[in-house]
Protein backbone atom coordinates (compact mmCIF):
# COMPACT_ATOMS: atom_id res chain seq x y z
CA UNK A 1 0.00 0.00 0.00
CA UNK A 2 0.94 3.46 -0.37
CA UNK A 3 0.65 4.50 2.94
CA UNK A 4 -1.28 4.73 6.27
CA UNK A 5 -2.73 8.10 7.52
CA UNK A 6 -5.16 6.76 10.51
CA UNK A 7 -6.61 9.99 11.78
CA UNK A 8 -4.95 12.96 10.49
CA UNK A 9 -6.74 15.68 9.40
CA UNK A 10 -4.05 17.39 7.39
CA UNK A 11 -5.88 16.10 4.42
CA UNK A 12 -9.06 18.62 4.80
CA UNK A 13 -9.55 20.53 1.10
CA UNK A 14 -6.30 18.78 -0.20
CA UNK A 15 -6.27 18.35 -3.42
CA UNK A 16 -5.03 14.94 -4.17
CA UNK A 17 -6.71 14.38 -8.11
CA UNK A 18 -4.63 12.60 -10.37
CA UNK A 19 -2.44 10.46 -7.72
CA UNK A 20 -1.90 7.00 -7.34
CA UNK A 21 -2.93 5.82 -4.11
CA UNK A 22 -4.03 2.47 -4.13
CA UNK A 23 -4.23 0.47 -1.18
CA UNK A 24 -3.50 3.84 1.33
CA UNK A 25 -5.10 3.52 4.81
CA UNK A 26 -7.03 7.03 5.49
CA UNK A 27 -9.27 5.16 8.26
CA UNK A 28 -10.58 7.83 10.93
CA UNK A 29 -9.31 10.82 9.00
CA UNK A 30 -10.69 14.27 8.19
CA UNK A 31 -10.66 14.52 4.49
CA UNK A 32 -13.93 17.29 4.35
CA UNK A 33 -13.40 18.40 0.92
CA UNK A 34 -10.53 16.61 -0.61
CA UNK A 35 -10.00 16.83 -3.82
CA UNK A 36 -9.69 12.85 -5.48
CA UNK A 37 -10.58 13.45 -9.22
CA UNK A 38 -9.16 11.15 -11.36
CA UNK A 39 -6.94 9.34 -8.47
CA UNK A 40 -6.51 5.82 -7.94
CA UNK A 41 -7.83 4.68 -4.77
CA UNK A 42 -8.02 1.10 -5.61
CA UNK A 43 -8.40 -1.30 -2.28
CA UNK A 44 -8.15 2.30 0.02
CA UNK A 45 -9.42 2.35 3.55
CA UNK A 46 -11.81 5.12 4.74
CA UNK A 47 -13.27 3.71 7.72
CA UNK A 48 -14.53 6.26 9.69
CA UNK A 49 -13.32 9.14 8.09
CA UNK A 50 -14.98 12.46 7.68
CA UNK A 51 -15.67 12.92 3.56
CA UNK A 52 -18.25 15.36 3.62
CA UNK A 53 -18.39 17.30 0.44
CA UNK A 54 -14.64 15.19 -0.70
CA UNK A 55 -14.91 15.40 -4.90
CA UNK A 56 -14.12 11.72 -6.07
CA UNK A 57 -15.69 12.48 -9.35
CA UNK A 58 -14.04 9.91 -12.03
CA UNK A 59 -12.17 8.27 -9.44
CA UNK A 60 -11.22 4.36 -9.11
CA UNK A 61 -12.45 3.53 -5.74
CA UNK A 62 -12.85 -0.53 -6.51
CA UNK A 63 -12.56 -2.70 -3.72
CA UNK A 64 -12.39 0.39 -0.97
CA UNK A 65 -14.08 0.45 2.31
CA UNK A 66 -16.12 2.87 3.69
CA UNK A 67 -17.52 1.61 6.61
CA UNK A 68 -18.79 4.06 9.58
CA UNK A 69 -17.54 7.31 7.15
CA UNK A 70 -19.36 10.42 6.73
CA UNK A 71 -19.97 11.01 3.09
CA UNK A 72 -22.56 13.38 3.21
CA UNK A 73 -22.25 15.55 0.11
CA UNK A 74 -19.14 13.75 -1.19
CA UNK A 75 -19.54 13.59 -5.39
CA UNK A 76 -18.75 10.23 -6.60
CA UNK A 77 -20.31 11.08 -10.29
CA UNK A 78 -18.38 8.43 -12.87
CA UNK A 79 -15.96 6.94 -10.29
CA UNK A 80 -15.89 3.11 -10.19
CA UNK A 81 -17.03 1.54 -7.12
CA UNK A 82 -17.28 -1.92 -7.77
CA UNK A 83 -16.74 -4.24 -4.78
CA UNK A 84 -16.78 -1.10 -2.22
CA UNK A 85 -18.30 -1.38 0.94
CA UNK A 86 -20.19 0.86 3.10
CA UNK A 87 -21.01 3.09 0.19
CA UNK A 88 -25.31 4.34 0.26
CA UNK A 89 -27.05 4.02 -2.82
CA UNK A 90 -27.59 7.60 -2.92
CA UNK A 91 -23.99 7.57 -3.00
CA UNK A 92 -23.65 5.25 -5.95
CA UNK A 93 -26.26 6.31 -7.80
CA UNK A 94 -24.54 8.33 -10.48
CA UNK A 95 -20.80 6.27 -10.56
CA UNK A 96 -19.83 3.90 -12.79
CA UNK A 97 -20.38 0.29 -12.08
CA UNK A 98 -19.19 -2.22 -14.33
CA UNK A 99 -19.79 -6.14 -13.78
Amino acid sequence: PFGEFPGHGFFRYTDLSSTILDGSVFAGADLRGAYFRTASLRNSDFRDSDLRYADFREADLRGATFLGSNCRGAQFLFARLEGTIGLSPEATASATVES
